[in-house]
């Protein structure tokens, strides 16, 4: 058998390195970095590495690549395009799904994410895999809605999520906090499809919130490598956090059609109550699908189920990805996000109270001065965190306008006429204030609507 002629330093150099306009500036293209997320060189980084490769006569091998005509060069600049589009002049990130689908058996990664992810709630498992199936059917449009799977640890969420990353390949990316896709240097986000945060907590910073939601949903993202001009691309990211916080996501206000949250049962926790022969169960358990992973056939049959998948009331995924479901996870989320005016509000609506000398009750409507909701606002403003201006006296009549619309302001016919606000009976202040946020009551209140929390140092 002739033994295979061995490549020229230059043509090797021809084969992973192109070069390409980004901005207003050239960079290389290094093929094999970007499976690693990192796609781009400055040129003066690219003959560094390469410096100690040995001279053809008198001339640097870079020299030689750089002046060769079969160079590619992509002189319109560079993008990430899933769709497929292919443009003259511009080089496209996107390089495919790496498994081919194939029919074959599955099941045990259907069965994984149907009882262990989804608690076999149906509302909740149909939006899962329309998550999934819209990702692998539809590269090309983005969804514009983040999927958060919310439990403790040890539940399965992280392999859940292997479950999509192990479809992706290079066009998976990971992070563990808001600075990794939301600070300066941001190249992670270049060619990805799919991007996990893991563990990444906001912290009541409403700004990189306000951020990260504009990521979910604009069209394009300005990506900035280091030492490289930045550029804008089409922006074709899924964004999956898995988190054990309770204030996973910022969901308050109108936010929450961004977010799909999915909330993993219990039963693979371990409380420390649980005997041996459970935690050999569970360890089985796990390994058997991490198996199933590097498998092959079994990868190439999920495959070929995700792109042949359909929803069983027959909505078209292209739809039915942008409706995430209203569950309580949701409205727990939003009650987390609840914020200035909102916040004091649904505090008092759930308390019962404003004050302990100001009871709220179906009894009777309540009047309260606007002297004291001022204060107390102002009391709880204080215990917040991440609350930042105190609302004015006309901002909170526009908000009571809109999620207490039965709340009257009338003003004292005699001594001080000071202004004072009568508020109806508390049941129907709850069934406005849900109405208004677009939460089921039942999820937003409990049986009774009462718990032992503080309305004035809530965190």
């Amino acid at each position: 058998m002739a033994k295979r002629k061995k490549k020229s330093p230059v043509a090797r150099l021809l084969d992973r390195y192109f070069l390409a306009r980004v901005g207003s500036s050239a960079a290389v293209i290094d093929t094999e970095t970007a499976r690693d997320g990192l796609p781009f060189l400055t040129e003066a980084a690219f003959k560094q590495l390469h410096r100690h490769w040995p001279p053809i006569g008198n001339t640097y091998v870079t020299t030689l690549w750089a002046t060769d005509p079969r160079r590619q060069v992509f002189e319109k600049g560079v993008t990430f395009d899933p769709g497929g589009t292919e443009k003259t002049g511009v080089y496209n990130l996107w390089k495919g799904f790496p498994i081919l689908p194939v029919e074959g058996d599955c099941s045990e990664f259907i069965d994984f994410l149907w009882r262990d992810i989804c608690g076999e709630d149906d509302e909740n498992f149909q939006y899962l895999l329309t998550f999934f199936a819209h990702l692998v059917q539809y590269p090309g449009d983005k969804p514009g809605v983040a999927l958060v799977l919310k439990g403790l640890k040890g539940v399965g969420k992280d392999t859940a999520i292997l479950l999509l990353r192990a479809l992706v390949g290079i066009h998976f990316a990971y992070g563990t906090c808001t600075e990794d896709i939301l600070g300066k240097f941001n190249t992670l986000l270049a060619q990805a499809l799919l991007v996990h945060l893991e563990e990444a907590t906001w912290g009541g910073d409403t700004r990189a919130a306000k951020k990260f939601q504009g990521l979910i949903t604009s069209e394009t993202i300005r990506v900035e490598p280091k030492g490289i001009d930045a550029y804008t691309t089409p922006n074709f990211a899924r964004f999956l956090i898995s988190t054990n916080d309770e204030w996973a996501v910022p969901a308050g206000g109108d936010d929450e059609r961004r977010y799909a949250i999915i909330e993993t049962p219990r039963h693979w926790v371990d409380d420390g109550a649980r005997d041996e022969a459970w935690k050999q169960d569970k360890i089985r358990h796990f390994k058997g699908i991490h198996t199933a992973l590097k498998d092959p056939p079994t990868l190439a049959a999920w495959m070929h189920y995700l792109c042949h998948w359909k929803r069983a009331d027959g909505l078209d995924l292209l739809t039915a990805v942008r409706i995430p479901p209203r569950n309580a996870a949701l409205a727990e989320q939003k009650e987390s996000g609840f914020s200035g005016m909102d916040g004091f509000w649904f505090d008092a609506l759930t308390k019962g109270s404003f004050a302990e000398d100001l009871v709220w009750n179906d009894k009777k409507p309540l009047s309260v001065s606007m002297d004291e909701i001022m204060r107390n606002l102002k009391f709880w403003h204080l215990g917040r965190k991440g609350e930042r201006n105190l609302p004015s006296a006309k901002s909170i009549g526009k908000t009571l306008a809109k999620i207490a619309p039965s709340v009257s302001k009338d003003r004292e016919t005699s001594g001080s006429r000071d202004y004072y606000y009568t508020l109806p009976p508390i049941t129907v202040a709850r069934e406005e204030f849900a109405r208004a946020k677009g939460i089921s009551f039942d999820h937003l209140f409990d049986k009774d609507a009462q718990t032992d929390r503080d309305i004035f140092h809530l965190v």
